[in-house]
């Protein structure tokens, strides 16, 4: 972020005295061009610290995603081999949440190395064949909880009534259609 901020005013001083005559011609007072010199500066330093903690963000993300990627790779090969005593996340669970953290790593990845978001995203959802916007979805869910979840499958138990016509005792006699002539 500091260096953001340095390389500000070094550019500050390169076209203040340029920027400062072109007001004077233009017949703005020497105070009002430097109040506009000031937010302008204010603006290019709030602009820098907020492109220093989206980076900030992104590398903390690449970190977090890089250890769920491990953790289901774990996951799925315990489940795989059978010991699934210490294991908290189904095998669809872990590969759910590897295709997340994948797609969200590859996605930052992009991020860091300066590609617009637009066209990171559109990229990122194409290689994985899901949509730009479930791509955002997933995004903007680890963003705002810090975190990314698996998706929750339910198990539904048969209801009964479907129980009960498989376990019935009585035969069935087929009885022929009637024929009408």
């Amino acid at each position: 972020m500091s260096d953001a901020v340095k390389e500000a005013h070094q550019q500050e001083e390169v076209y203040r005295p340029a920027f400062l005559k072109r007001q004077s011609n233009r017949g703005v007072g020497r105070k009002e061009a430097l109040r506009k010199l000031a937010k302008h500066r204010s603006q290019l330093e709030k602009a820098a610290a907020a492109s220093a903690a989206c980076r900030s963000g992104w590398e903390r993300g690449q970190d977090y995603f890089r250890a769920v990627i491990k953790e289901c790779q774990f996951a799925v090969a315990v489940s795989s081999a059978g010991l699934n005593e210490s294991v908290l996340v189904s095998h669809a669970q872990a590969g759910s949440l590897q295709l997340k953290a994948l797609a969200l790593k590859g996605l930052y990845h992009k991020l860091l190395r300066g590609v617009s978001k637009r066209q990171a995203f559109e990229e990122t959802a194409e290689f994985f064949e899901v949509a730009s916007s479930t791509l955002r979805e997933w995004e903007l869910s680890y963003r705002t909880k810090g975190h990314i979840q698996p998706v929750v499958t339910k198990v539904l138990e048969p209801s009964e009534d479907l129980k009960n016509t498989h376990t019935s005792d009585e035969k069935k006699v087929c009885k022929s259609p009637k024929r009408y002539t």
